[in-house]
């Protein structure tokens, strides 16, 4: 694969750190309650069941931080985490802080993975792609310091596709799972699951009185219902995916502002920035980039 922009992972890389340190920084108040050593993740019939089912490679660090009693330590990695969140999103020694933020998000992830809402396992791959390309080259710390020592002209900012594409295989094989599974569900298929969620206290975000509103709900049930699966296929005909993109991105930004499922519509949008024209990517980062980061 031919060099292409890299802009759309440039944005990923801003959005996925910037996603995952938001979350950790959030349970900071609850950080006894789900990481510490008093904790449901240290009991061993937790870490068996999670970490042997889950994550059988990360099993033996969490077995040695349990055999050692070092739990109540645990809060130093965490906040290494953080520290290597923020500075991947900023885009400052992108390479090893991502590696870093990578590792110690499984290990947390692992030591307990029922604090998020499932976006937090399918993140990893995400991570892996932008980690992989060169998302700090531009947009960045990184790219300051470089030109701080400089006097050429700034490089144009491509690289080899294929992590871009792998972005886009795991983002179709989403809608893929999460549509097709649901073309032979009653509940899809009777139009009543968009009234479902924005009335379950689970997902819901406003409490609202949703039952006037019963039979116009059934519209953009059936529209998400069809256009999840076929964006899994129609993303990869070049003259219709942007305007699948652009309908997809609509319909998570729309989600985000009803419903509460945690980073999951962000990452979506994010992964869908690949399939629309780099100038749209780059012209959003140039919006809010000084000029001596770029």
């Amino acid at each position: 694969m031919g060099p292409y922009p890299m802009h759309a992972m440039a944005v990923n890389r801003i959005v996925i750190g910037a996603a995952l340190f938001a979350s950790y920084a959030a349970r900071l108040p609850e950080f006894n309650t789900i990481y510490g050593p008093d904790s449901i993740a240290w009991f061993p019939l937790y870490r068996g069941y999670v970490l042997n089912a889950w994550h059988p490679p990360l099993a033996p660090v969490a077995d040695f931080i349990a055999r050692h009693d070092l739990q109540s330590y645990v809060w130093l990695l965490y906040a290494l985490l953080l520290l290597a969140l923020l500075s991947f999103a900023l885009g400052f020694v992108t390479r090893l802080s991502g590696v870093t933020g990578l590792v110690l998000h499984q290990l947390f992830n692992a030591i307990n993975a029922d604090v998020s809402w499932g976006w937090s396992e399918f993140v990893v791959g995400l991570f892996l792609y932008t980690l992989l390309a060169p998302s700090g080259k531009r947009y960045s710390i990184d790219a300051a310091r470089k030109r701080s020592g400089s006097t050429g002209a700034v490089s144009e900012f491509v690289a080899p596709a294929w992590p871009l594409r792998l972005m886009q295989i795991n983002i179709c094989g989403m809608y893929a799972v999460a549509g097709w599974s649901r073309i032979d569900s009653p509940g899809w298929l009777e139009g009543k699951m968009m009234f479902e969620a924005l009335t379950n206290t689970l997902f819901a975000r406003f409490a609202i009185d949703w039952h006037a509103y019963r039979g116009l709900l059934v519209v953009p049930a059936y529209a998400v219902m069809i256009l999840e699966p076929a964006a899994s296929i129609l993303l990869w005909i070049r003259p219709l995916a942007p305007w699948v993109a652009l309908a997809l991105i609509a319909m998570h930004v729309g989600l985000e502002l009803l419903t509460q499922v945690g980073m999951w519509n962000f990452l979506m949008i994010g992964g869908l920035l690949c399939f629309l024209s780099p100038a749209w990517s780059r012209s959003a980062l140039e919006r809010v980039t000084p000029q001596r980061y770029r």
